[in-house]
């Protein structure tokens, strides 16, 4: 019993180590990166060493370069939406969230 109780705390441990969260963001520079969660709470991250995947596929490997391009472009501040892998204190993945197209609707 013991080994059962030991071994779900270790397994719940290190599953809150690692969390996974949509967020919008706010504001990015060269080297900093402001987001905020469904919660309008505001967090400021490095940029440097996250791995940004995107593309039509959503499972390609992003170029930093390309996607800095888009983050400091201030049209995109307040819209663009990432699901962020945050370890402790550092994004380690960014998934750039598609938007999703609204359906025209037929009315004859």
């Amino acid at each position: 019993m013991k080994k059962i109780v030991l071994a779900m705390l270790a397994m719940f441990a290190t599953a809150g180590l690692t969390l996974a969260a949509v967020v919008t963001l706010v504001k990015c520079d060269d080297k900093k990166i402001t987001v905020k969660d469904a919660d309008d709470k505001e967090m400021t991250y490095d940029v440097e060493g996250i791995k940004f995947i995107g593309g039509k596929d959503g499972k390609t490997e992003m170029k930093t370069e390309t996607v800095m391009k888009l983050l400091t472009n201030e049209k995109m501040w307040g819209k663009a939406k990432m699901d962020i892998t945050v370890d402790g204190k550092k994004i380690t993945e960014a998934k750039m969230v598609r938007g999703t197209k609204k359906k025209k609707t037929d009315k004859n």
